[in-house]
């Protein structure tokens, strides 16, 4: 019998100044079935959040305005899976 099993992978965590993009990169021998992003510590606004072969990569604006204090960290999530 088979099994399938998921983990979450997280990708490098980026200081969101000008347009930054995170990766979450899954294993050669699983697939992307989800993923999403966080932004702690302040703001940025998301440009694109999407599958990319094995990866989930999200890129990032630092908005309008934002004083250096309150720019946000930018990570991406991915939801790894596989079959064993």
């Amino acid at each position: 019998m088979k099994n399938l099993v998921i983990r979450e992978v997280n990708g490098n965590t980026l200081r969101i100044e000008g347009i930054v993009k995170s990766v979450a990169t899954c294993s050669n021998d699983e697939f992307v079935s989800g993923g999403g992003f966080s932004i702690k510590n302040g703001f940025g606004f998301i440009v694109d959040s999407r599958p990319d072969r094995n990866s989930w990569i999200v890129t990032a604006a630092n908005p309008p305005g934002v004083s250096n204090s309150t720019i946000g960290q930018l990570q991406a999530h991915a939801e790894c899976a596989k079959i064993q």
